[in-house]
């Protein structure tokens, strides 16, 4: 898959700082956790609500990092290397307390490479972390997606059904070309 292809390019060009703007949150943590089994280094998502937790291997939650200052002091006190995906962290970004502790973590990543990976709806970047910081676009779909997607979902219902579907060739090009242009989330659901 192209997306995952460019998001691991990125990943290891030694970009301390990834914002992703999106509302396929859904989405874009399960391509973390698929490359999370391909990377050498760990992955961990960050959420308000849990804490830091290993994304591709659950070992549960720390709760005592699920405040913003917490977590972030947590991640620049490892020793060693990580990716760090931080859930809905623009409530919280313009703290100053953060801003700084966002840039030490960056400016220590030529000795432990630690990346930030900011995951929201919207992100402002703060002009002090500006030039450490790269951005990552989910794509959507096009119609040769979208027909996987389709094909996706029709097994996924064969096998909880355990009935067979079949589909004229030219309702599934109509449906795609519909399709062409929504997010991944949407056509998922659309399909169904």
């Amino acid at each position: 898959m192209k997306e995952q292809h460019d998001l691991e390019l990125l990943l290891t060009s030694h970009t301390p700082i990834i914002v992703i703007e999106s509302i396929e949150e859904i989405r874009a943590v399960q391509l973390f956790a698929r490359l999370g089994l391909k990377l050498s280094n760990p992955i961990f998502q960050w959420a308000v609500t849990e804490g830091l937790k290993r994304l591709e291997i659950d070992f549960g939650a720390q709760g005592f990092t699920a405040d913003p200052t917490e977590a972030l002091k947590h991640i620049k006190a490892l020793s060693k290397p990580g990716y760090f995906l931080l859930l809905d962290f623009h409530p919280f970004i313009n703290d100053p307390v953060h801003v700084r502790l966002i840039k030490e973590i960056a400016q220590e990543f030529e000795t432990i490479p630690r990346t930030l990976i900011f995951l929201s709806y919207s992100f402002d970047i703060p002009r002090e972390i500006r030039h450490l910081t790269a951005r990552f676009n989910l794509h959507l779909p096009d119609s040769a997606g979208v027909k996987m997607l389709i094909r996706d979902e029709v097994n996924r219902w064969q096998q909880k059904t355990r009935r067979k579907a079949t589909a004229d060739g030219e309702a599934l090009e109509h449906l795609a070309r519909q399709l062409t242009g929504v997010t991944a989330t949407d056509a998922k659901r659309l399909i169904r």
